[in-house]
């Protein structure tokens, strides 16, 4: 009926098969430990923990001018946390929480803009600062605690990586299988002019 030579849908489905047998055959070779040594030490920027931040922060709205409890003012209320204030009871009721655990500077910046995440980066820890700024106004910020930058080990990430190592085996065989199947075949393309291409 030769569906395979202008049925799309059949065409599709034919190359959809070829595509699978590929993957089925060379998904079984697993590799040895020399490799998968090799390939984390390759791309080990990759299987880097990030650090990590714990924060607490008392929103007083938007505007230095505008402090948001009893009309004190910024100052007076960094010093009433400082003096040891639970910080549920000052500022304002923020939408997102008010604790933050374990959080990358991306995540940071992601709830709070990247201004205020590069604010806090550096600031000691256990100690209320501000007033810091952030996307939605202004904010009294505690760092509560850093987890530095750690590399993983191969134990812990030997899954990932044999399964990265097997998909980047598979992609170059494939490349290697149709450039192997091209060689066999005259490919006639047809430009946008309908006129026909040799490759």
């Amino acid at each position: 009926m030769g569906m395979d030579q202008g049925d799309p849908i059949v065409r599709r489905r034919l190359i959809q098969k070829m595509e699978s047998l590929m993957e089925e055959f060379y998904a079984r070779a697993e590799p040895d430990d020399a490799e998968v040594r090799e390939y984390f030490e390759a791309h080990k920027e990759r299987f880097l923990e990030q650090p990590r931040i714990s924060l607490t922060h008392v929103f007083l709205g938007r505007g230095a001018d505008r402090p948001a409890a009893e009309g004190s003012s910024v100052r007076v209320l960094l010093e009433k946390l400082r003096a040891g204030a639970d910080p549920r009871t000052v500022g304002i009721p923020f939408p997102l929480g008010q604790s933050f655990e374990q959080r990358t500077h991306r995540e940071v910046a992601g709830l709070f803009g990247d201004s205020f995440a590069k604010a806090i980066a550096d600031l000691p820890e256990g100690v209320w600062h501000g007033p810091v700024e952030s996307s939605y106004g202004i904010h009294l910020v505690r760092v509560d605690s850093r987890t530095p930058a750690r590399q993983k080990g191969l134990e812990e990430v030997r899954e990932t990586v044999v399964k990265e190592l097997k998909t980047q085996r598979l992609e170059a065989a494939k490349r290697s299988e149709l450039s192997r199947l091209r060689e066999r075949y005259r490919i006639r393309c047809l430009g946008p002019d309908g006129k026909g291409l040799d490759q």
